[in-house]
């Protein structure tokens, strides 16, 4: 085992993080083809900070709410209809219209409520809700324009 790989090793097995993104980005400029590596174990860590900051903040839940029920909303209604052989029902006239807006209202909350939490997790230490709304209502031009 080489000297970066049994450094690699003792990072996370003391779960310190920096340490292990530290090892990890040594061990990919080392070897081209351990780039990707650093790629996916970077990408990781991040899913699993965000998660534990899920479960360790319970406002933060309450905002990530609106958009996973959306998005299972939207995957069930996409196996029900794609994968279960189901055809479309067609909506005609003027029930269209509102429909049509509180669906893109609602997919608008839920990507304003996806940046707050994305500016919870960017910060360092414990976020503050109201300092990360604040953060997400001063960019919401660009995340409601997405």
């Amino acid at each position: 085992m080489t000297s970066r790989l049994r450094e690699l090793v003792a990072a996370i097995r003391e779960g310190d993080e920096a340490m292990v993104e530290a090892a990890v980005l040594r061990m990919s400029r080392s070897r081209r083809w351990l780039a990707p590596l650093a790629l996916a174990v970077g990408a990781i860590e991040m899913l699993f900070q965000g998660v534990k900051l899920v479960f360790s903040n319970w406002r933060l839940s309450v905002v990530q709410i609106l958009p996973a029920m959306w998005i299972w909303l939207a995957m069930l209604d996409l196996k029900a209809h794609v994968l279960h052989g189901r055809s479309f029902h067609v909506l005609r006239g003027p029930i269209v219209i509102p429909l049509v807006l509180a669906v893109a209202a609602i997919t608008a909350a839920a990507f304003f409520l996806n940046a707050v939490f994305a500016f919870a997790i960017a910060g360092t230490g414990p976020p503050e809700v109201r300092a990360v709304f604040a953060g997400a209502r001063r960019h919401l031009r660009v995340v409601l324009g997405s």
